[in-house]
C-alpha cells in the first residue's frame, strides 16, 4: 500500500478546551474526548475533568477527579477510565490510582501503586493495564513494567525495561508492547524496545529518528504514526517499522502530548499548549485509514 504525500493533509482547528492548561491527558472512550486534569497557568495541578464531542465540536463538564494532578497516565477499559500517578498539589509524584465509570458517572479508588510515580506510559487490552517506566520522587527514570488485573484490582511487576525512562509512549500491538523515546533526568532519548506478553521478555528495536518525550505516537495496520514531543519542532512522522517518514508539522506551538485517533486516523487531535488550541489532521487519502 502507497503512503500518501504530506500534501494531502491540512490542520482545521476545533473547539478550545474549557479552561487554559499544560500537562492535561486525552483519551477516547465510546467515540468521545475526555481531557483530564492539567496544570493551569500557575503551575498548580487540576481536577478538571471534561468531554470533548467530535459531532457537535463542543466540551461539557464532567465530575472532577477525586485528586487534582496534572500528566496523569491514563489507560480505557472499555468505559472506565483509569487514571495512574502523576504529580500532585504538592508538585510531587503521586502513587494514588483512579477510576471514572462512564455510564456510572462516578469515580473510584483503586489499588495504588508500588511507588509514586509521574511520566508512566500505559497500554491496556480487555482487563489488563501494562504501566511502564516513570519518575520517583528521588528524580530517577525508572525500568519498571507493571501489570494491572481490573479484575483483582492487583499490580504484578514484569521483566525490567533495558532502558530506564519516564514520559516515554507505548502501545500494544497484539501480544507485544511497544515502548518509544521518553527521558532520562532533562535529556530525551530515542530508545525503541518491545515487550513480548507471552515470552516475557525485552527486545531493542531500530532507535527513532529524533530524542523526544511527552510526544504521542498512533499506531495504524504496520504503520506509526509519531506527532510532537520536546526537543523537536511539532514534527508529524510516521514510522512503517523499517521507514520513518516526515508529515507536515502541527500548526502553533510544540506540543508536548496528543490523544490517540478516535475511531479512525482521519482525525488525529493535538493540543494541551498553554493556549488550549485544539486541532485535528485530516488525511485525503485512503491509505492512512484502518481498514
Amino acid at each position: 500500500m502507497d503512503v500518501a504525500n504530506s500534501k494531502d493533509f491540512q490542520w482545521k482547528s476545533l473547539a478550545p478546551l474549557p479552561s487554559r492548561r499544560v500537562y492535561s491527558t486525552l483519551v477516547e472512550a465510546g467515540g468521545q474526548v475526555f481531557a483530564i486534569g492539567g496544570c493551569d497557568d500557575d503551575g498548580v495541578p487540576m481536577d478538571c475533568f471534561e468531554v470533548y464531542s467530535p459531532e457537535a465540536d463542543q466540551w461539557t463538564s464532567l465530575p472532577p477527579m477525586p485528586t487534582a494532578r496534572a500528566g496523569g497516565a491514563v489507560a480505557t477499559l472499555g468505559k472506565r477510565i483509569m487514571v495512574i500517578g502523576g504529580v500532585g498539589a504538592n508538585q510531587m509524584p503521586l502513587k494514588i490510582v483512579e477510576m471514572y465509570n462512564v455510564d456510572e458517572g462516578k469515580w473510584k479508588k483503586r489499588n495504588s501503586l508500588r511507588e509514586a510515580a509521574m511520566g508512566i506510559s500505559v497500554t491496556a487490552k480487555d482487563y489488563r493495564v501494562y504501566a511502564a517506566g516513570g519518575m520517583g520522587s528521588d528524580l530517577r527514570p525508572h525500568n519498571y513494567l507493571q501489570h494491572y488485573d481490573a479484575l483483582k484490582d492487583m499490580w504484578v511487576s514484569l521483566a525490567a525495561m533495558p532502558t530506564a525512562r519516564y514520559a516515554a509512549t507505548s502501545f500494544l500491538r497484539g501480544t507485544k508492547i511497544y515502548v518509544l523515546g521518553g527521558r532520562q533526568s532533562k535529556y530525551a532519548i530515542n530508545a525503541f524496545e518491545v515487550f513480548d506478553t507471552e515470552s516475557r521478555s525485552w527486545t531493542k528495536f531500530p532507535s527513532i529518528p529524533n530524542k523526544r518525550a511527552f510526544s504521542s505516537f498512533v499506531p495504524a495496520e504496520d504503520k506509526l504514526f509519531s506527532l510532537g514531543g520536546l526537543l523537536i519542532l511539532s514534527w508529524v512522522v510516521i514510522c512503517l517499522f523499517a521507514k520513518w517518514l516526515s508529515l507536515p508539522k502541527c500548526r502553533g506551538e510544540v506540543r508536548e502530548q496528543v490523544v490517540r485517533p478516535l475511531r479512525s486516523l482521519s482525525r488525529i487531535f493535538a493540543g494541551l499548549t498553554p493556549l488550549a488550541e485544539a486541532v485535528k489532521l485530516e488525511p485525503s487519502h485512503v491509505c492512512f485509514a484502518p481498514g
